[in-house]
């Protein structure tokens, strides 16, 4: 016997076990509301950072960088960047902000215990978890920060997440003034 899949074939299907599939998505929407009502709320905190071109410096200034450095006016153009060395220069922020020099500094800043409380007593990490407390504490931190290029624009947009809203707050404080330390360096 050959079976063909028509769309009146399926639709047959369908409305012949309707008391299944009904039962089946009010399973899935009743699983999506128990999550939702126990899962535990995370803040998150948002921050922009202006990525901001310092046009003398002179590797910037280049004229293959620019246009093509023939400046027929009389008044003197200020050296154009191209978009390819911009957007190298926007990801290279977007990695640098979260980069594991700067997350390790704030897990010591903020302390483990205040940013992650319950991360000493994990059963989990002490069974699974080969590295040290504070490998696993950058480690939740990287997956706790989000950097966004804002679209079409030369400004990243940082959230960091955390089950505790002051906590974020200061987390993303002192992630902020980490990655200006280290970028001014």
């Amino acid at each position: 016997m050959e079976i063909n899949l028509t769309p009146r074939n399926i639709a047959y299907v369908v409305f012949k076990r309707r008391r299944a599939v009904l039962g089946f998505f009010a399973v899935c929407v009743a699983l999506n509301l128990l999550y939702i009502y126990l899962a535990p709320k995370k803040y998150e905190s948002e921050a922009q950072v202006m990525v901001k071109i310092n046009f003398n410096n002179p590797d910037l200034a280049r004229p293959d960088f620019g246009n093509s450095g023939n400046n027929t006016g009389g008044a003197p153009q200020s050296p154009q960047i191209s978009d390819d060395v911009l957007k190298s220069l926007i990801v290279s922020y977007k990695s640098l902000a979260t980069s594991q020099d700067i997350e390790r500094a704030t897990v010591k800043k903020m302390t483990i215990d205040k940013l992650y409380p319950t991360l000493k007593n994990s059963l989990m990490l002490r069974l699974f978890f080969n590295g040290t407390l504070m490998d696993k504490a950058v480690e939740k931190l990287d997956d706790d920060i989000s950097v966004v290029q804002l679209k079409e624009s030369s400004i990243l947009q940082i959230t960091v997440f955390n089950y505790d809203p002051h906590v974020a707050q200061q987390t993303e404080e002192t992630l902020l003034s980490e990655f200006i330390a280290l970028q001014q360096s």
